[in-house]
């Protein structure tokens, strides 16, 4: 292997080991290590010179779970006045509807401004929020979390976005 090939393979190596180091740092301190994954490292002679094990935070949440399994947003018109409506629900792991969630979600309007709300699941297990578009162009909604005691909010799993045109 010529000295360039060995250059470049470190290199390589040392960038996903970068990576990996940076999207474990980045992991929510809560959440339980499963896995546990080896980054090595090789110095110009092709030889491994570093072994690290970086914690990696379980894939989805397996039970007391909550998901965000739908958004619809809405729109209703009276005279000049559109009013959006977002409604969101909000699942256990079964697919089964939580009552009584409190439900974080985020607006983005068509000129980039943002504004959060704070909702709560009916017995339904659906958030309802409204806003009054003002404006044309894109409405973003977000679910940024959802808390009830005993739950964890899972935004790995469902859908966390919905948005609208008008």
């Amino acid at each position: 292997m010529s000295g360039f090939n060995k250059n470049v393979r470190f290199l390589f190596l040392l960038i996903i080991g970068a990576f990996l180091l940076t999207a474990a740092a980045g992991a929510p301190a809560d959440l339980p290590v499963e896995e546990v994954s080896a980054v090595s490292a090789m110095d110009s002679s092709g030889i491994a010179v570093k072994t690290d094990d970086i914690p990696i935070p379980p894939r989805g949440c397996k039970t007391d779970c909550l998901i965000s399994a739908n958004i619809n947003i809405k729109p209703t018109y009276k005279g000049e006045t559109t009013t959006l409506t977002g409604s969101i629900l909000i699942v256990d792991e079964n697919g089964k509807p939580v009552s009584g969630a409190v439900v974080i979600v985020r607006w983005q309007l068509p000129d980039g401004t943002a504004f959060r709300d704070r909702v709560k699941t009916d017995s339904s297990g659906i958030a309802v929020v409204e806003i009054q578009a003002m404006q044309h162009g894109m409405f973003d909604l977000d679910v940024l979390r959802a808390d009830k005691d005993g739950y964890r909010f899972d935004h790995n799993q469902g859908d966390c976005h919905g948005e609208f045109w008008m």
